[in-house]
C-alpha cells in the first residue's frame, strides 16, 4: 500500500512538473529570440568587459557601462556611414533621373551598362547579369 501511495505521488508530481514546464514555455516564449540574443552578447562581450574592467581599476558599473557604449558605438558608426553612402548614391540617381529629357530607354541602357562594368572583375562576374527581359521590363515600367 506504501508502494501505491508513493507511485501516485510521483506520477501527480511529474504530471504537475510537466504542466508547469508547459505553461513556462507558453509565458516565455515571445521572449526566447530577446533571451538568446541577449545571451549572445554577454558570451561576445565578456572579454572586452573584463579588459575594460582591468583598464578601469575593478569598478564595475563603470566597465560595463564602457563596454555598453563601445558596443553601440562599433555598431551604430557603421550605420551611419552606410546610411549616409546609400543616401548620396540616391540623391545622385535622382539627379540622373531628372537630367533625362524623356528618353528613358537610353537611360535604362545606360544603367545596365554601369552596372555590367561595375560586375566586371569581380567574383560575381558571369553570376550576375541583367538580362535583356528584365531591361524591357523595366524599360515598360519607366515608360
Amino acid at each position: 500500500m506504501n508502494r501505491d501511495a508513493d507511485f501516485k505521488n510521483q506520477l501527480f508530481f511529474f504530471i504537475l512538473f510537466a504542466v508547469l514546464l508547459v505553461l513556462g514555455y507558453w509565458l516565455l516564449h515571445p521572449f526566447l529570440g530577446t533571451i538568446a540574443f541577449s545571451l549572445m552578447v554577454v558570451i561576445i562581450l565578456k572579454p572586452l568587459f573584463n579588459v575594460v574592467n582591468r583598464w578601469v581599476g575593478g569598478r564595475s558599473s563603470f566597465a560595463a557601462t564602457l563596454t555598453i557604449l563601445l558596443f553601440f558605438a562599433a555598431i551604430i558608426v557603421p550605420i551611419g556611414l552606410a546610411i549616409g553612402i546609400v543616401t548620396e548614391e540616391i540623391e545622385s540617381l535622382v539627379q540622373a533621373v531628372e537630367s533625362v529629357d524623356g528618353d528613358y530607354g537610353a537611360f535604362v541602357d545606360s544603367l545596365q551598362t554601369e552596372i555590367d562594368s561595375l560586375v566586371a572583375g569581380t567574383p560575381l562576374e558571369g553570376r550576375f547579369q541583367i538580362s535583356d527581359e528584365t531591361g524591357e521590363n523595366v524599360r515598360a515600367a519607366v515608360l
